[in-house]
């Protein structure tokens, strides 16, 4: 889960895995993203630009999770 802090007069939200490419949005009261397929021990990066109407600004700074661990143990 990619999560950030919500608030101000924002519409909605962009994000993606670079600052050039927006791969899906989200909405004020939804201030995360899901996201499948991430492998394990790896560090990953995505961005995230809040908007209000069709104003676009600039992308915010970078939001990292990671990186992943796998567990030892199997159940």
């Amino acid at each position: 889960r990619w999560p950030w802090d919500s608030g101000g007069a924002q519409t909605g939200y962009e994000y993606g895995p670079t600052a050039a490419c927006a791969t899906g949005t989200t909405t004020p009261a939804t201030p995360y993203w899901d996201e499948s397929g991430l492998a394990a021990n790896t560090q990953y990066t995505r961005y995230v630009r809040a908007y209000n109407g069709q104003t676009i600004p600039v992308y915010t700074s970078a939001i990292s999770i990671g990186p992943y661990y796998t567990s030892a143990f199997a159940c």
